[in-house]
């Protein structure tokens, strides 16, 4: 099985990165003109909601995580894709130790 790794031309990293460069793509004032939900979100951008909610959860990640993925510091061979959105431990200090 090929193993998807996160590189600065990822999904997740697209969506991130339009979501904090592109002010049309506030989650906030997204959140705020509708009901919020993971269906209105995935319709505004164009995404499905399966993978949406999914991606989502890529939220609750430590920000050490999440910095050293947007800064392609992270390891590929560890931090996949796949990886990610399995199940991962709710506190930060886990994370840092598990993933």
């Amino acid at each position: 099985m090929r193993r998807r790794t996160l590189l600065a031309s990822s999904p997740c990293v697209a969506i991130a990165g339009r979501n904090h460069l592109d002010r049309r793509h506030d989650p906030e004032r997204m959140l705020d003109s509708s009901d919020g939900s993971i269906q209105d979100i995935a319709a505004a951008e164009w995404i499905n909601p399966s993978y949406l909610a999914r991606v989502l959860r890529l939220t609750l990640l430590a920000p050490d995580i999440t910095q050293a993925i947007l800064d392609g510091q992270h390891d590929p061979q560890t931090i996949t894709l796949d990886r990610l959105l399995k199940p991962f431990p709710a506190t930060w200090d886990d994370q840092l130790q598990g993933i």
